[in-house]
Order: C-alpha cells, then sequence, then structure tokens
C-alpha cells in the first residue's frame, strides 16, 4: 500500500518575515550588547541600519521584527548598558576593601578606560547627542546617571561610618559631585588631555573629600 506524506511547501525565494515558525538562530541579550557598544562608538546618528545590519549579523527584517527600528533598539541598548551598570556597581557594593579606597579605585579605573577606549559612556554620549531631543532618552540617561550617583553616596556614607570622610559633609553632594567628575574625565578623554592630566582631575577630587 502507498503511503503519501503530506509536506508543507515553502516557497525558497519566500521572504524570511513569512518563516514565522522558525525560532530564532540569535541570542537578543548578546545582540543588544553589540549594538550598545556599536552605538557607544560611533553615536546613534552616525550608525546606519546597514551598521547595524553588518555589526549585529541580522537581516533588517530580524532587527525590526525583534527589536523595532533605530530609536526603538537604541532605548533597549541603553537599558541593557544600565543593566551591566547595575551589575557592576553590586559587585562593587559587595566588595568588603574600605569605601574610600573603593572610591579612589573607581576614579582610577575611569582614567584608565577613558585612555584605553575615548569613545567613552553610552549614557554620556546619549546624554550629549541625543538627550535633550528625545524624551525617552532623556530618561534612561538620568537613570543611568542616578543610579551611578547613588553608587557614590552610599559608599560615601559607608566612609563616614567607616571615619574617613568628614560626619558634616553631604554625601548626596559629594555623589553628584563625583559623578560630574567621572563624566567629565570622559569628555576630557575625547579630546586626546592625557593621563596626567586626568589624574590631576582624580587628585583634585579626592583632595575635595579629605
Amino acid at each position: 500500500m502507498l503511503s503519501i506524506v503530506f509536506l508543507p511547501y515553502v516557497a525558497v525565494d519566500a521572504p524570511e518575515d513569512i518563516l514565522m515558525a522558525r525560532p530564532k538562530a540569535f541570542d537578543p541579550d548578546a545582540t543588544l550588547a553589540r549594538a550598545a557598544d556599536l552605538f557607544r562608538c560611533h553615536g546613534y546618528e552616525a550608525t546606519s541600519m546597514q551598521d547595524l545590519v553588518d555589526t549585529l549579523g541580522l537581516s533588517r527584517s530580524s532587527i525590526y521584527g525583534t527589536f523595532g527600528n533605530k530609536r526603538d533598539l537604541y532605548l533597549q541598548a541603553l537599558q541593557r548598558y544600565r543593566v551591566d551598570a547595575d551589575k557592576h556597581r553590586a559587585r562593587v557594593l559587595a566588595d568588603d576593601a574600605p569605601a574610600m579606597q573603593r572610591l579612589e579605585r573607581i576614579l582610577h579605573h575611569t582614567v584608565a578606560d577613558a585612555v584605553a577606549d575615548a569613545h567613552g559612556c553610552l549614557i554620556a554620549n546619549a546624554a550629549m547627542e541625543v538627550g535633550a531631543l528625545d524624551p525617552d532618552v532623556e530618561r534612561s540617561v538620568r537613570a543611568g546617571l542616578a543610579g551611578v550617583t547613588q553608587l557614590f553616596a552610599e559608599l560615601l556614607r559607608a566612609a563616614q561610618a567607616e571615619g574617613d570622610l568628614a560626619a558634616e559633609r553631604d554625601p548626596q553632594a559629594l555623589a553628584h559631585f563625583l559623578t560630574a567628575t567621572i563624566q567629565g574625565i570622559r569628555v576630557m578623554a575625547k579630546a586626546n588631555a592625557g593621563r596626567d592630566v586626568l589624574q590631576a582631575v582624580v587628585g583634585g577630587a579626592l583632595a575635595a573629600l579629605r
């Protein structure tokens, strides 16, 4: 007896988005991390959809189908970048080194990172390029900077408890000062300020805490 197996017909030239049942063959989280780095290095306006296609290794239809348009992808990349920053802050706060030592480490690492890669921080870059023009980007930037300020405030309060910061100092005001300091370091690095200049900025910031 002849048995007939009916197979689904799929045209060989069918567009990718027609094959709806096929699972994604890429990791969206890892893809967002690559997109964040591309936007960080080149900026929002200078990053074209073709740049995203080439860097992410995805077709335009896959990008649109998973992340939306370029602005949608940018906002998600900012959020992904903030998640990484939150994880880093948690590690810093979990460290058992003296709080002032951790603060110094953050400032010196900021200089080292800025000298090694002058493309800077995605949050800071977004603030300068897009933040004032897009309310959603502005909210994401403010949240990112608030997270940095919160980390500094917690470390400064711990430094007070450890006796390394005077009790009359205002941790929140100093935290804003340190947030502005590290962002300024990154901007100065973009202008090719030398390591010695940036280290002098760190020295001044630390002196202001004493």
